[in-house]
C-alpha cells in the first residue's frame, strides 16, 4: 500500500487556488458515505468481474452483503463508516507532503500539451509519439478515474486519481471504508527477464520517499494560449495510447468529440509483441 496522497493534494490546490470554503467542498461526498449512492451499470461490471471481493471481509460486506454481489441499481453504502465516523490517524498521513511542480508543456501539431512531469509517463510518452507521427505522411481499466472541467471564467483541471487495480489490493478497511491501494505494484522489481512481461527498471526499483512510474496522463491543451481541450483517461498502460489516438481524431482529423473518443484503436504492448484492437466503447476510459 501507499501513502495515500489524494486529499492532501486537494488541500493544496484549494489552498492555491480555492474560493469556497472547504467543509461545503466535502458535503455531497460526505452525504454518499452516510446515506449510499446507486450502483452504477460501470460499477456493476467491475464487481461482477472482480475476484477480490468475496476473498475480503471488508469488501465482501460493502459490495456483496449477504455474499450476494450489488447489481445495477443497488444502493451501496457502509455501515461501520457511518458509525465510526471514518477518523484515520496514521504518522505517515501526517508526514506526507505535496510536491508542487510546473506542467510540462510539449508543442504538437500547432498545439500545446500541458501535462504531468516525471515520475509520470504519460505527457512524455505522448510527445514522444507526436514527435514520430511529425515524420509520417500520415497520421485494460484498472482502479483509476478521470475527471475533466473546464468553468464559465475558463478555468481548466484535469484530474487522475486512482487506487491502481481494481478494488486496489483487494483489501477494504471496515474501520474507515476505504480500499487499500497496491500502488506499490508500480514500481519495477529485479526479476527474471521472460518473453512476456517488461523488464526491470533500475530506476523505478522502490526506495523511500520515491513516487513510482506512472502512465497517468491529465493534459490540458492551448493554441495561442487560449484553451482548446482538457483530456484524460483511466486503463493503466492502455491510457497513452488512448489519449494520443483521441488527440488525433479531434484535433487532427477534425472528428466531433464523441465520435473521436468512440472510434476504434490499436493498442501496442511491446512486451509480449502482440497488437490489440478496440471498438465502440473501449477498455480504456477516456474523457
Amino acid at each position: 500500500m501507499g501513502v495515500p496522497g489524494e486529499i492532501a493534494g486537494l488541500h493544496e490546490a484549494w489552498q492555491q487556488y480555492g474560493r469556497l470554503p472547504w467543509k461545503s467542498l466535502f458535503q455531497p461526498a460526505i452525504k454518499l458515505a452516510k446515506d449510499g449512492f446507486v450502483v452504477a451499470p460501470y460499477l456493476a461490471l467491475s464487481i461482477a468481474e472482480s475476484t477480490k471481493i468475496l476473498n475480503d471481509p471488508g469488501l465482501q460486506k460493502v459490495f456483496a452483503p449477504g455474499n450476494k454481489l450489488l447489481k445495477a441499481g443497488d444502493v451501496c453504502y457502509n455501515k461501520d463508516v457511518r458509525k465510526a465516523g471514518g477518523i484515520i490517524k496514521m504518522e505517515d498521513l501526517k508526514n506526507y507532503k505535496v510536491r508542487v511542480t510546473d506542467a510540462v508543456a510539449v508543442d504538437a501539431m500547432g498545439y500545446t500539451i500541458h501535462g504531468m512531469p516525471s515520475p509520470s509517463s504519460g505527457t512524455l510518452g505522448m510527445s514522444l509519439v507526436m514527435n514520430i507521427f511529425k515524420r509520417w505522411s500520415q497520421l485494460r481499466d484498472h482502479g483509476t478515474s478521470h475527471l475533466c472541467i473546464v468553468d464559465g471564467e475558463r478555468n481548466a483541471v484535469s484530474m487522475t486519481t486512482t487506487v491502481n487495480y481494481g478494488f486496489g489490493a483487494g483489501l477494504l478497511s471496515p474501520l474507515t471504508g476505504i480500499v487499500i491501494n497496491n500502488e506499490m505494484g508500480d514500481f519495477s522489481a529485479p526479476t527474471e527477464i521472460s518473453d512476456d512481461q517488461l523488464p526491470p527498471a533500475p530506476a523505478n526499483f522502490i526506495e523511500p520517499n520515491k513516487r513510482p512510474l506512472s502512465s497517468m496522463t491529465p493534459i490540458i491543451v492551448t493554441k495561442g494560449n487560449q484553451l482548446a481541450g482538457v483530456l484524460g483517461g483511466s486503463g493503466g498502460l492502455y491510457i497513452i495510447p488512448a489519449i494520443v489516438q483521441v488527440f488525433l481524431n479531434h484535433f487532427v482529423l477534425g472528428m466531433e468529440p464523441l465520435h473521436a473518443v468512440l472510434s476504434p484503436r490499436v493498442y501496442h504492448e511491446l512486451i509480449p509483441n502482440v497488437v490489440s484492437t478496440r471498438t465502440g466503447l473501449c477498455y480504456a476510459g477516456i474523457t
